[in-house]
């Protein structure tokens, strides 16, 4: 059976496709299925036709549900499409068109949609209101919920990520060390830096073993609260349980001491970079370089600006540090030529460079 007028379905009233539709059966996956009832819900994802409905309630399967959300390629009209089907249609979704829906919809910021779907893998439907109800052939497992507590961690929302945490370790589910990650990292970012602790003491008990995401927010909690040498003796247990430290490790603890004017210190972790395997960005350098100019040692800046071209090209920040170290130590000359070498690079000036 062929269907010339589908590949061009803005053109289609939605009468001639259900017509169209009712002729197909779908006793296995089938693409045009999948197709038509796309286009459909395109064209009218608020209101239905009566034979439409009646035709994909005795149709529709929970894994052509899933081709269709996928087909649709929206957050928005996924999660429409995902409602119609079970409060319409009662259709028992697939594990995998709620971790697909969870996925998508936290990726595109939309977790409180992706809260809904959450709520509805355990919420009785007869009566949600009245509490939950683990349903055995879809429970959320800890892909779920490692992308729900993700979301709002990303999001600050604490209270809403650990109550989800709690809800996971009641249900049974072990937490893995992604999920404890992401706690750590969403309490520090949120300054409490004593409920990143207790996360972390949790992830021991539960027998995660802490790796280098997690010892990277704690550093940095401990940085931004000043507490540096906490952050340094972190540091020193890593490499004791031969944690490899990644680039921001780096760029952390060198940002955090050039702010509490320890030069040297952020200098030897320069030097510790260098040896490392670690590919270097400029924002690792430039905190160091800009400590160096202000505190009038410009000499030192330079010899970092030479180390520093053997992995990476300067940017433009790198530049103006170094054009404003040099003015103020009168080095006008100099000053002008890192600015044309700064042109021939092909970074672009701007108001702070040329003033």
């Amino acid at each position: 059976m062929t269907f010339p007028s589908l590949f061009t379905p803005l053109r289609i009233s939605k009468t001639t496709l259900i017509t169209h539709y009712t002729t197909l059966t779908p006793n296995k996956p089938n693409p045009w299925f999948v197709k038509i009832v796309s286009t459909v819900f395109l064209l009218s994802p608020n209101s239905f036709n009566h034979t439409f409905s009646h035709y994909l309630a005795n149709h529709l399967t929970p894994s052509l549900a899933l081709d269709v959300i996928k087909r649709l390629n929206n957050p928005q009209l996924g999660f429409k499409f995902f409602q119609f089907t079970k409060q319409k249609l009662n259709l028992s979704h697939s594990f995998w068109t709620y971790n697909f829906l969870l996925r998508f919809l936290c990726q595109q910021g939309q977790h409180n949609s992706a809260k809904l779907v959450y709520d509805s893998m355990r919420i009785k439907e007869v009566d949600r209101a009245w509490g939950l109800l683990k349903e055995s052939d879809f429970a959320p497992n800890v892909v779920s919920y490692t992308i729900l507590i993700s979301g709002y961690c990303k999001l600050s929302k604490m209270k809403e990520a650990s109550r989800i945490f709690d809800e996971m370790v009641r249900s049974g589910i072990k937490p893995s060390a992604p999920i404890f990650n992401a706690l750590i990292d969403g309490f520090v970012k949120a300054g409490d830096m004593a409920s990143a602790l207790g996360i972390h003491k949790k992830m021991i008990l539960y027998g995660c073993t802490p790796d280098v995401v997690t010892f990277t927010s704690l550093i940095d909690g401990y940085c931004r609260v000043g507490q540096v040498d906490y952050g340094l003796e972190l540091w020193r247990e890593m490499k004791a349980r031969n944690i490899s430290e990644s680039l921001y490790t780096f760029s952390i603890l060198i940002s955090a001491l050039c702010k509490c004017n320890r030069l040297q210190e952020a200098h030897e972790l320069l030097r510790l970079l260098k040896q490392s395997d670690i590919v270097p960005k400029p924002f690792i350098y430039n905190p160091v370089i800009d400590g160096y100019c202000k505190s009038g040692n410009v000499d030192e800046a330079n010899a970092i600006v030479v180390d520093m071209e053997e992995k990476c090209k300067p940017d433009k920040l790198t530049f103006t540090i170094l054009i404003i170290g040099h003015c103020m130590k009168g080095r006008a000359p100099e000053a002008i030529r890192i600015f044309y070498k700064m042109l021939a690079t092909g970074c672009s000036p701007d108001d702070i460079t040329i003033r």
